[in-house]
């Protein structure tokens, strides 16, 4: 006999909470079963059916009655059917048991109800190596290094083609001196790779613009083309500098002698008076030698004839009356020099001229309002 907890459902009505020894609830509950149903009811029973032969203690046609349903394990959640020869297993319990292939139809597994979280993006699933489980792997894996064979590669294009690929796809592209230039990046071709002309010459475009040439560094530099700051310095050849061997013809560095004193020798006199009329000033420049360079200039003391203080006049601007007529005028002053001394001489004695230091025009000065001045200078 059924148990108590054993109940029979249909569209999820309770028909018969327990049979009890209640034999005819079950013919009513058979009856509720029609013939052209299969699965008429659900048995909602914690005990597993018995596979094969009559169960003791239940009514006859219990049985019969019973291979018309699907019986439900609800500590389980298995469920079980008969399949014309046994019970058996339709729905496994579930998180634990599981469902042989026969409980499932052919293709009606979709690939939806697969999980991708172990796996990564475009990876595809395989066999693993010990044909033990399946296994997610990246598509580049799927070969060996060198395994795809070239005739697998579509191409329609004839001719010299090579695959190259940019950002987002690949393509067939000829092969070509523009392919080739733009298979290599900035400074990427290797040297190695160029055939080789003479030792010391380099790729030149030649002179007509037409071809790149092995030539000459030399060749390739017009005359009195490169400038000086292409020239290497060379620290050992510091402070000399280039010249052509007179007798090679070899350009060589030179060191530059630079005499020990090149530097001209000046004397410079103080500020004098204006000695009188034929009383020579002698001024000793201390050169040694005759000076090679001799100036004297008369220096504004006090303000005058258009001049400011500190304004010089060379000796050889300075005119004077020459005693006869205001009009006439002769050289004011008489200078000479020796190894010692340079000597200046006032010799006339007249009104002394000069250009307006203003207006231009001629001005006479006022004698006592100017001093003489000296340089001599020797160059060594």
């Amino acid at each position: 006999m059924p148990t108590a907890e054993e109940q029979v459902f249909i569209g999820g009505a309770d028909l018969t909470p327990t049979f009890g020894a209640n034999a005819a609830l079950i013919e009513q509950a058979i009856e509720l079963a029609t013939t052209t149903s299969y699965r008429g009811l659900v048995i909602y029973s914690d005990t597993t059916p018995t596979t094969s032969g009559e169960p003791s203690g239940y009514p006859t046609g219990w049985y019969g009655w019973h291979k018309r349903c699907l019986w439900l394990k609800p500590s389980t959640g298995e469920v079980f059917r008969w399949n014309g020869t046994t019970w058996a297993l339709a729905i496994a319990k579930p998180g634990s048991n599981t469902i042989g292939t026969a409980a499932l139809i052919d293709n009606s597994v979709t690939i939806a109800k697969l999980n991708p979280s172990t796996g990564q993006q475009y990876q595809v699933i395989r066999v693993n190596a010990g044909e033990t489980a399946f296994e997610y792997i990246d598509a580049s894996d799927l070969f060996g290094n060198n395994e795809i064979d070239i005739a697998k590669i579509s191409g329609s294009s004839l001719g010299s083609y090579v695959l190259t690929r940019n950002a987002t796809s690949k393509a067939w592209t000829a092969f070509d001196s523009a392919t080739i230039i733009n298979l290599f990046g900035a400074n990427e071709f290797p040297i190695d790779s160029l055939a080789r002309g003479s030792a010391l010459q380099v790729p030149m475009v030649n002179s007509g613009g037409t071809a790149i040439t092995w030539t000459s560094v030399i060749s390739g530099i017009a005359d009195g083309a490169l400038p000086i700051a292409k020239l290497a310095p060379v620290v050992a050849d510091a402070g000399k500098y280039l010249r052509r061997n007179p007798t090679t013809g070899a350009v060589e560095a030179v060191t530059l002698v630079i005499p020990t004193n090149t530097q001209p020798t000046v004397y410079t006199s103080a500020l004098t008076a204006i000695g009188a009329t034929d009383v020579t000033v002698p001024f000793t420049h201390g050169l040694t030698t005759i000076p090679d360079l001799v100036e004297v200039y008369i220096v504004c003391a006090t303000a005058d004839a258009g001049y400011a203080v500190g304004s010089r006049v060379k000796v050889s601007s300075v005119t004077s009356a020459n005693g006869f007529n205001d009009d006439d005028s002769a050289i004011a002053f008489t200078v000479a020099f020796d190894s010692v001394n340079v000597k200046v001489t006032e010799c006339q004695g007249w009104t002394m001229y000069i250009a307006d230091g203003t207006t231009g025009s001629r001005q006479n000065i006022n004698r006592a309002n100017w001093q003489l001045l000296v340089k001599a200078v020797k160059f060594n």
